[in-house]
């Protein structure tokens, strides 16, 4: 072993204790590449591995030596490294604020997410007038020196695109690209778990991927995998599980949840026992560090609805103190992205209306500690299950805004800096925007932690049009968001255990009657209404756009554009399908 080697090694006993094999390998790896200037074959590093197998520590570690190692050539100090001579600046990111606060507690170290370490506001490019708003963000100046390091935690979650929200738009379009091009002299190092979910509505992750990643960029990847677990031990019940999907991931096997219960692995028989579970830790605690995830916003906000009912009996409020809701809008103001879950503290009486539009102040906890609470403009009607914001509803907020500036600083309307300043800090238009947080779906729960995870299967995830390995990161994701236990279903629920009175058959209103025993495809582009007579014993939601469930009625709208048939089984709706090339009769 060479003496830098040697003395890397010493470095990280500092930092970790009794570190496995493949953690030396991987902290060698990347402090020697750091201590060097970036080149081509330094550039990128992908720092990959399962859950529980210390990547975050390796992170902690590399942190805090550079700190250390920057301390003494900032004070004339001895370097326990011979070769090193220049100081590293470090950059901490994370693709969401809660990912980021976690990793800066961890490190002790200043993070953000990488949307506000790379962008800022163009203030040429942007528009702000009585009837629009629209914010454009660019690229900011790259990164010169090239003893520089980026770190992305939560890599996984990176999309190859940049999707424009109604009034903000980044740099290129392209999130990687502006990443590279902000990085270009730094060695930037993407973190993550390559057996989770993809971003949504891909179907790698690219940001984790080495062979597509040099495909695209034609630079090589220093790829790392940390393979032994260090968080759990072997007999725990989440790490069997968890690697046992892994390995169906490897091997594109499909996983069979027929497991036995142990200590942190329970099983409940039915949707019902798993949701009073999650009510009654609630109800003991309403603080607990749980959540519920189930994979279609249906089911998603039936659970919230069922849990609120129970918790909250006759109060009618949209807002209450202990409430979890999450944030569905980037908020700049409050630093709150979309997907953050927050709780509520307090919630003030007063509310501000603007015509429809009820605003209302509230005092919310984004962390784990008393510091990290902060008071915040709510828009509560986003809490209302019909509620949509629409443009007008914008220009409502916008119209208030604009007269009262007009009244009391008309010389803002000429300046165009300062009434952008003016917008930016608007607690109106920057009113978060939220929904409920008892229960949320996969994707949201990415990048997050909790003691206590349960799990609604739905049956919908196994007839999904997806890649052969949906299910299995699905599943790999949602058990691997739990610390300590997770409970799960023993069989996928159906959309039905969550809708009474709906066990009948189905018959078409205008007359025409399935029989049955008729098994086949229908075409129902011209099918207004089914409505509910005896015995549906399984319905299947692909899409809120396709099919609504309403009480005691099944309503199918669809757009002529959108071809859609029924699968039918023994007369029986059994799920919907689109872009079907021809009618098929089993």
């Amino acid at each position: 072993m060479s003496n830098i080697a040697t003395q890397m090694n010493v470095l990280l006993d500092r930092f970790i204790k009794s570190p496995t094999k493949d953690q030396q390998v991987a902290f060698n790896k990347l402090l020697n590449g750091f201590l060097q200037p970036t080149n081509k074959d330094n550039h990128i590093y992908m720092l990959t591995g399962s859950a529980g197998t210390g990547k975050t520590t390796i992170i902690e570690a590399l942190v805090g030596i550079i700190s250390y190692l920057n301390d003494c050539i900032e004070n004339g100090l001895p370097l326990d490294i011979d070769s090193q001579k220049k100081k590293i600046n470090i950059f901490l990111t994370a693709t969401t604020g809660r990912a980021a606060r976690m990793l800066e507690n961890r490190c002790k170290f200043s993070a953000c997410t990488i949307h506000k370490l790379i962008y800022t506001l163009d203030e040429n490019k942007s528009e702000v007038s009585r009837n629009n708003v629209k914010w454009y963000y660019k690229i900011a100046d790259a990164i010169t020196d090239p003893y520089s390091v980026i770190f992305i935690d939560e890599s996984s979650m990176i999309s190859s695109l940049n999707p424009a929200e109604d009034n903000v738009i980044f740099g290129s379009g392209n999130l990687i690209d502006d990443i590279l091009t902000f990085g270009t002299n730094a060695k930037i190092v993407f973190v993550g778990d390559p057996y989770q979910l993809p971003p949504i509505n891909e179907t790698k992750t690219l940001a984790l991927d080495p062979e597509l990643f040099e495909m695209k960029y034609f630079y090589p990847v220093q790829f790392i995998e940390l393979k032994e677990p260090v968080r759990f031990s072997k007999f725990s019940g989440i790490y069997q599980l968890a690697y046992q999907i892994r390995d169906n991931i490897l091997s594109n096997e499909q996983t069979n949840l027929n497991i036995e219960e142990n200590s942190n692995v329970t099983i409940y028989d039915n949707v019902d026992d798993l949701l009073n579970q999650h009510i009654s830790t609630l109800k003991r605690d309403p603080t607990s560090p749980i959540i519920m995830i189930a994979y279609t916003n249906n089911v998603v906000s039936t659970l919230n609805k069922k849990i609120r009912n129970t918790l909250l009996k006759n109060n009618k409020k949209l807002l209450n103190n202990n409430e979890y809701v999450m944030v569905t809008r980037n908020n700049y103001l409050y630093d709150l992205m979309n997907g953050e879950i927050v709780q509520i503290v307090s919630v003030e009486n007063e509310c501000k209306k603007i015509e429809h539009l009820r605003f209302r102040k509230v005092k919310l906890q984004y962390g784990e500690d008393i510091e990290d609470e902060m008071k915040c403009m709510v828009l509560e009607n986003t809490l209302e299950p019909n509620f949509t914001y629409t443009f007008q509803d914008e220009l409502l907020i916008l119209s208030f805004i604009f007269e009262k500036i007009q009244k009391e600083h008309p010389d803002l309307l000429n300046n165009k800096k300062l009434l952008m300043y003016k917008l930016q800090t608007d607690p109106y238009l920057n009113a978060l925007r939220l929904k409920y947080a008892y229960a949320i779906t996969c994707h949201k729960a990415q990048g997050g932690e909790w003691d206590e995870v349960s799990i609604v299967t739905e049956s919908i995830l196994y007839h999904s049009r997806q890649p052969s390995d949906f299910v299995n990161k699905w599943l790999y994701t949602a058990i691997t968001r739990a610390k300590s236990n997770v409970n799960l279903l023993r069989r996928p629920t159906r959309p039905v255990d969550f809708i009474d009175e709906l066990n009948f058959d189905i018959h078409y209103k205008m007359g025409k009657f399935i029989p049955r025993f008729y098994t086949g495809y229908i075409h129902v582009k011209d099918m207004k209404l089914w409505t509910a007579k005896s015995g549906v014993d399984y319905v299947s939601i692909d899409s809120d756009e396709i099919l609504l469930i309403q009480e005691n009625n099944i309503k199918c709208d669809m757009p002529d554009s959108l071809p859609c048939y029924a699968f039918c089984k023994n007369g029986r709706i059994i799920r919907w399908q689109k872009d079907i090339d021809e009618y098929n009769v089993e």
